[in-house]
């Protein structure tokens, strides 16, 4: 009996209508107990109706026998219970050939309740088939996937189980994925990238099907995407540098790249994340050869993409001090606008006074605020469109200094400028003679240097502990340190600004109360290395 169903599936009997065989004997086997046998005849039920002599007939007795074998085969389909018959009777009809056939609204209905099987196989194969016919037949096609999309997103908001979140994400990537499907996402760009899992306590599967949903969703809308790209930068960011997943770090950086090319935000995402482009850079070189070639691919792809950052700005961006980097960071938080941001700005330049003469500044939301608060708080909460979150800086007239120098850089002038005036400029002011007292630039470091080992030793242990996910090597890093500090002894005090504020994050962070009290040793004996009570 398979080989029988087999061989009508595989041979062509080119002249000879089997139509009425196809009716009235194959179509039988249909509701034979055993699966094998129902899956072979969904095959050579399929395969037999491909012919281009039944499918050129749109009318008269032939129509009517194709019509009622498609009907009969999705309704059995349908009450099966092996998801395998479904799957595969979708993948054959997932060809052109049945597209006059399969946009009737009778089929197009059969075709919507697929949406709802139990198998993600079949969902997502009915998902792309409807997609595929919605041009043909819009008006019964479009309004049930607009329901299908809304339901996506409630899933999204309301579902408390991981895989069914899972499962929604990787719908909507789908769902995306439809070029004819792709006007009714316009309307809900907004709910639906807030519905998506980024942010909080999220599986790793879950925010990489996030993630690459969110780059199909910035090929859809294109330029609409700006103002959520402070929104999803960090979140973006963040993945990239997780070490414990390859592709995590694609999806992360293919992201950014579609983010990038859609929106049309060239260079401008290193000014607002001074971090960016080393980081990008730092995953470049991890991994060495043994690095995936695909993702190697993915860093040249996104690097193309953001463009070429000026030499001038990229060494200004790296001479800020690492507190405005991070108060860089709040003032572009993922919920906060560009208005938003100017205005810390302003109230950042308008608070630069008090700074100098108490040491402290507050960084406000808006001028307003700045004005109220600048002469006596030392420690504001800055506010972007009504979330407040502390700054937690000491803000020194350096670090005002350092913010007012990064909104010169962010602030690109006049577009119409000519080129020679802008290069006259910087010219100028790297002309200028530095000031009395001011000691320069550091001398660079060499391999020959006294210093060299130590310090590429100590950088890369504390690259291992700011890392979260490398947590099980954290203990093993600090004693690391630990035998270095002993063999240089007092010379071992330049590093401590490098080491002391990673390890005292890490007691903190600790979970675990041994490694806490191991840290806090590891500290009593760098304390009494470098001979300070």
């Amino acid at each position: 009996m398979l080989l029988s169903l087999k061989t009508l599936a595989n041979f062509r009997m080119e002249g000879v209508c089997l139509l009425p065989f196809v009716r009235n004997c194959v179509v039988g086997y249909l509701h034979h107990a055993q699966p094998q046998v129902r899956l072979e005849a969904v095959i050579a039920s399929t395969r037999l109706l491909m012919d281009p002599s039944a499918m050129a007939l749109r009318g008269g007795p032939s129509a009517e026998v194709v019509q009622h074998v498609l009907e009969t085969l999705l309704k059995t389909a349908l009450a099966d219970p092996e998801p395998t018959l479904r799957l595969r009777l979708i993948h054959e009809l997932d060809h052109a050939t049945f597209n006059g056939w399969l946009k009737q609204p009778s089929h197009l209905a059969l075709f919507v309740s697929f949406l709802c099987d139990e198998d993600l196989r079949v969902r997502l194969a009915a998902l792309r088939l409807l997609g595929r016919l919605a041009p043909l037949n819009p008006a019964f096609a479009l309004p049930p996937l607009r329901l299908t999309l809304t339901r996506l997103i409630a899933e999204l908001q309301l579902q408390t189980d991981v895989s069914g979140k899972e499962e929604a994400t990787r719908m909507l990537c789908e769902f995306l994925k439809a070029d004819a499907l792709r006007p009714l996402v316009q309307p809900l760009v907004r709910a639906l990238v807030h519905a998506l899992p980024l942010y909080g306590a999220v599986s790793p599967r879950l925010s990489t099907a996030a993630l690459d949903a969110v780059g199909e969703l910035c090929l859809v809308m294109g330029v609409e995407m700006a103002p959520y790209s402070t929104y999803l930068m960090p979140v973006i960011i963040t993945t990239m540098h997780d070490a414990s997943s390859t592709l995590r770090r694609e999806v992360a950086l293919r992201t950014l790249g579609r983010l990038v090319s859609s929106t049309g935000a060239v260079v401008k995402p290193y000014l607002e994340y001074p971090h960016l482009l080393p980081g990008i850079l730092q995953v470049l070189r991890e991994g060495g050869s043994s690095q995936p070639w695909s993702l190697k691919q993915e860093i040249l792809r996104t690097l193309g993409l953001l463009g070429a950052l000026d030499p001038y700005k990229f060494d200004a961006l790296q001479a800020l001090p690492e507190i405005s980097k991070n108060a860089l960071s709040h003032l572009t938080s993922p919920r906060e606008s560009s208005s938003s941001r100017a205005a810390g700005f302003d109230a950042l330049a308008l608070s630069s006074d008090a700074a100098t003469a108490t040491g402290n500044a507050a960084v406000g939301s808006s001028a307003a605020a700045a004005h109220a608060q600048a002469s006596s708080s030392s420690s504001t909460s800055l506010t972007a469109n009504g979330v407040a979150f502390k700054s937690g800086l000491s803000s020194s007239s350096a670090a005002v200094s350092g913010h007012l120098a990064q909104l010169r850089l962010l602030d690109e002038g006049d577009s119409d400028a000519p080129a020679h005036t802008i290069m006259y400029e910087q010219s100028a002011m790297v002309a200028q003679p530095s000031a009395p007292g001011d000691g320069g630039e550091a001398p660079r470091l060499t391999p020959a240097s006294e210093d060299y080992n130590p310090k590429v030793a100590v950088g890369a242990l504390m690259k291992i502990l700011r890392d979260p996910s490398l947590s099980a090597h954290h203990a093993l890093v600090t004693q690391a340190v630990m035998h270095i500090f002993q063999n240089l002894g007092l010379k071992c005090v330049p590093f401590l600004n490098e080491i002391i504020p990673h390890m005292l994050h890490a007691v903190g962070s600790a979970t675990e109360a041994t490694m806490r009290e191991s840290l806090l040793q590891q500290l009593a004996a760098l304390t009494r290395i470098i001979k300070v009570s």
